[in-house]
């Protein structure tokens, strides 16, 4: 209200995991669980909090007390990851240096140190960034994907065949469309409702079904 002139500033940060499992379960969907379940980086709520209460004083002119309790059971420290020169050429087909490479990944506040394998520490709110191969596509991410050349895949010179049961259902599938025929490929998702349109009895087996956890819609919920 109007009469307030003490402000407790809170700055939480939550489980990336929990928060998943549980706006799907519940079905509530917020801008709060949208940024939560992608995984935030704890070590910033403390810069949040400072920034929150700067703005107050420009913008309320209040005024700062200091300290700050700060509640953090399972502290998160930078990880390290080994990324190998000679692993990004094979895997981007690209001759990319060495130096180019720690150019690049220094530009994202990455550190990195040694020479083969190079040994990388990851910062806390790169959380995205668990393996090798996270980090290849990072250099092929900001080396340019038009500098990438277009080549053809190795062959071996052999020339593909059809079998004798792939033939024989393709000549079955011609002749059964010349009749006027239509072939209908359905999808793998359906509901319950389908079954009984096709009058399957409820001890008939063929109406033992998967559920899907989280259906995109009703119609296909098994």
């Amino acid at each position: 209200s109007e009469n307030t002139t003490v402000t407790l500033l809170e700055s939480a940060n939550f489980d990336p995991v929990s928060i998943l499992r549980t706006s799907h379960k519940l079905g509530l969907r917020s801008e709060a669980s949208n940024r939560f379940e992608k995984g935030l980086d704890p070590n910033q709520s403390l810069y949040a909090l400072d920034r929150a209460a700067m703005l107050m004083r420009e913008v309320a002119g209040g005024t700062i007390l200091k300290g700050a309790v700060d509640i953090y059971p399972r502290r998160l420290a930078p990880w390290r990851l080994q990324l190998r020169p000679k692993r990004v050429i094979q895997i981007l087909g690209c001759p990319i240096s060495k130096k180019e490479i720690k150019a690049i990944l220094g530009s994202l506040e990455l550190e990195v140190s040694g020479e083969e394998p190079l040994e990388v520490t990851v910062p806390t709110f790169r959380r995205d960034l668990e393996r090798e191969i996270d980090l290849i596509e990072e250099v092929a991410r900001l080396y340019g994907y038009d500098k990438f050349p277009s080549t053809l895949p190795a062959s071996s010179g052999r020339v593909g065949e059809l079998s004798w049961e792939q033939k024989r259902i393709n000549l079955v599938r011609e002749v059964m469309i010349g009749c006027g025929l239509w072939e209908t490929i359905n999808y793998s998702f359906t509901d319950h409702k389908s079954m009984d349109k096709a009058g399957l009895k409820v001890a008939d087996p063929r109406r033992h079904s998967v559920a899907i956890a989280n259906p995109i819609i009703e119609d296909f919920s098994i």
